[in-house]
């Protein structure tokens, strides 16, 4: 049996593409914009703002609106004035991050397999033949 039907046999390939699905959406970065940049509706799913007392608020669904950053907290609608913040930051889907970490993840499944099936002893034991004498037997067959 060859290597790659070894690898095939132990690591289901379901498995493998399930965990690349998985982490292609997982890596994300922030970006530091200017208000005109959440003026265009749906702009950004997700934004980052620092307010001038350096607290943190993660809002949903940013516009800018009058004087203002609307979007949704928790749930809920609310509203917070240009003037009380120091930077806006919006969330971005990260590419060449997911495509490393996808890279690094499918690498280490393969290399941890690699190392198990070399690393493996093959079955032994003990037979009889016809006339009651035991043989040690070692099945090197995968």
């Amino acid at each position: 049996m060859t290597i790659e039907n070894r690898f095939l046999r132990i690591v289901p390939t379901d498995w493998v593409l399930g965990s690349v699905v998985f982490l292609v959406g997982a890596c994300t970065t922030f970006r530091t914009v200017t208000t005109s940049d959440l003026q265009t509706p749906g702009a950004a799913t997700r934004a980052l703002l620092t307010r001038a007392d350096h607290s943190k608020v993660m809002v949903n669904s940013p516009s800018v609106a009058n004087d203002s950053v609307q979007g949704t907290v928790g749930g809920r609608r609310t509203s917070v004035a240009l003037s009380d913040i120091v930077s806006i930051e919006v969330e971005e889907s990260a590419p060449a991050k997911t495509g490393a970490l996808v890279v690094g993840v499918v690498g280490g499944a393969v290399l941890a397999t690699l190392i198990v099936e070399a690393n493996k002893e093959a079955p032994c034991g003990v037979t009889y033949d016809p006339a009651g004498n035991a043989h040690n037997v070692c099945d090197i067959s995968p």
